[in-house]
């Protein structure tokens, strides 16, 4: 597992069309451009992120990796709930 990767996928042939195929052969990673966009953005699809996935994967730059890196790390979360 690397530190910035696309979501971990199965290998089972059935799940994916040829065109899918680029993402069983890159490392998954803790987090990537589907996680931030769905951070942002809110619920997605399997499909939408499966093409964040490939997206990212046509496109990897280190530049992209710092981005994500640093949108990962000033992203907001939600709170822990305080109700005691």
């Amino acid at each position: 597992m690397s530190i910035v990767g696309p979501h971990p996928y199965t290998s089972r042939q059935d799940l994916f069309e040829n065109h899918f195929m680029p993402l069983l052969n890159v490392k998954p990673g803790m987090t990537g451009l589907s996680q931030i966009t769905e951070a942002r953005e809110g619920f997605r699809t399997t499909e939408q992120r499966i093409k964040d996935d490939l997206h990212y994967v046509e496109n990897w730059s280190l530049f992209l990796d710092i981005k994500i890196i640093l949108m990962t790390a000033f992203s907001q979360q939600p709170s822990a709930s305080t109700d005691c």
